[in-house]
């Protein structure tokens, strides 16, 4: 199944058929991985190319997962940063989304793309405003959640869709690298507080924290 998407003077015809192999984990679950179409990457890649620097301003400082060089060390060091400079007794608390790309409302993704990025907007509509067939044999699986797995705008579009509820967070420390998240200040009025608006902001858009993935560190330091 395909599509043709006109992008200004030029047109580019998209597959939506995908190939899904099931992959083997320690714990003994399957985790599916899709092989989607390459020149239907390479496009979105093209695509999304001319907007990382405005997507890297505008999501800046709380998400680093998108546009921002080494990304994921500027996070390390900032946590680190949070824990040497801290006075008195600070939580860390260290988030984790459960199944998180696969699981982002789509109707929120498609909402935050024609916001932010209107000048590719109809080719990512066209890429996720349907089902997606995925193909494993003669069994097939429509993916109707979520943002697809090797798509180059993957990342940005999420980043996107949990911008609301990242940027709302206000503590000492909030960084965001795409769906990993660390938070820190004061145990009661800043982290249990940003911890629940975090909660109900990622079930709105059909996240779900991974409690068992999560991690909670009390430091106390005092300075004479």
């Amino acid at each position: 199944m395909s599509g043709v998407v006109a992008i200004g003077p030029y047109e580019f015809k998209v597959a939506r058929t995908n190939i899904l192999i099931l992959v083997n984990k320690v714990t003994s679950l399957l985790r599916p991985i899709t092989v989607g179409c390459t020149y239907r990457h390479l496009v979105a890649k093209v695509c999304l190319r001319p907007y990382i620097s405005r997507l890297c301003e505008f999501l800046q400082p709380s998400q680093l997962g998108v546009g921002t060089p080494r990304g994921c060390e500027a996070a390390v060091h900032a946590t680190r940063s949070f824990i040497a400079q801290t006075q008195g007794e600070k939580v860390l608390l260290k988030l984790d989304v459960k199944n998180a790309f696969n699981s982002i409302r789509r109707d929120t993704v498609l909402q935050a793309a024609q916001t932010h990025l209107p000048e590719i907007y109809p080719f990512i509509c066209d890429c996720y405003s349907s089902k997606t067939s995925l193909f494993h044999g003669d069994f097939c699986l429509d993916s109707a959640t979520g943002v697809q797995q090797g798509d180059p705008l993957g990342p940005a579009l999420f980043a996107l869709a949990i911008h609301r509820v990242t940027s709302e967070v206000k503590s000492d420390l909030n960084a965001w690298y795409l769906d990993d998240g660390c938070i820190g200040g004061d145990p009661q009025q800043t982290v249990l507080s940003n911890a629940a608006i975090i909660r109900n902001g990622l079930s709105s858009v059909g996240l779900e924290i991974y409690n068992s993935k999560c991690e909670l560190l009390i430091h106390s330091q005092q300075h004479n």
